[in-house]
């Protein structure tokens, strides 16, 4: 069964499913960083030959806390057209922001009241909890949902039914 690595990174997903399991190995990348990975262009738009598979497994670990709103929001709608129908699972990890946690840091911007976490000298807008989980409701069932103790979650889907309706 193939697996989608979303952010390969320096492959310790790649290793792990090449050693450990008979899962086919797929990754795309911003910045590939070794043999065999898809170059993602403008930041969220997976390559034609991804886009033309099937995947039993698609993951990104660590990554969506990197991107914009509309980059994650793109990236669910591409990742429902590649899950194997009732099969496949989505596993994604994030960085949210839960106004109870105070470990979460982050910054509020007067002016707009959102909130934002700087990873690596880049600044992106965090979501709350609850509008990801709208967005991820609107492609995927939620299978399971846990809050990692540094404030970051991690969300299992499979992918709902496209909606086949010819436009017109």
């Amino acid at each position: 069964m193939p697996l989608l690595d979303i952010g390969a990174g320096y492959g310790m997903l790649k290793e792990f499913v090449e050693q450990s399991t008979a899962l086919k190995y797929y990754g795309v990348d911003v910045y590939p960083k070794f043999d065999g990975v898809l170059k993602v262009e403008n930041g969220s738009t997976l390559p034609p030959e991804i886009m033309s598979m099937q995947f039993g497994v698609v993951a990104s670990l660590n990554v969506f806390q990197h991107l914009s709103i509309a980059q994650r929001r793109h990236y669910m709608e591409q990742v429902q057209k590649i899950l194997i129908p009732n099969l496949g699972v989505f596993t994604v990890t994030i960085s949210l922001m839960h106004p109870q946690n105070p470990r979460f840091k982050g910054f509020v911007c007067k002016e707009t009241g959102k909130q934002y976490m700087c990873h690596y000298g880049q600044y992106t807008e965090v979501q709350g909890v609850q509008e990801f989980i709208n967005d991820l409701v609107k492609h995927f069932n939620i299978l399971s949902f846990s809050e990692r103790c540094d404030g970051s979650y991690t969300f299992n889907c499979s992918a709902k039914e496209l909606d086949k309706t010819p436009v017109v």
